[in-house]
């Protein structure tokens, strides 16, 4: 799934993944420069479910920019 939206609320950034993968584990990743390229994993390890998820980030900076990847556990 991809991230479908994003909701802030006191430096904490929620991120909804929709739908998830059951089985599969889903981390958030984030970048200061799009046109670098370089991500950075957050280091979230939450499991899918089927259903839609949320990815919380802690420490939101304003100049980031973030994408979710999905693994094998």
């Amino acid at each position: 799934g991809a991230i479908t939206s994003a909701v802030e609320t006191a430096n904490v950034l929620g991120l909804l993944v929709n739908p998830s993968a059951t089985g599969r584990v889903y981390d958030a990743y984030f970048t200061t420069n799009l046109v670098s390229g370089t991500w950075t994993a957050y280091g979230l390890v939450v499991t899918g479910n089927g259903n839609s998820l949320t990815l919380f980030v802690t420490n939101n900076a304003a100049s980031r920019s973030y994408r979710s990847a999905v693994t094998l556990p």
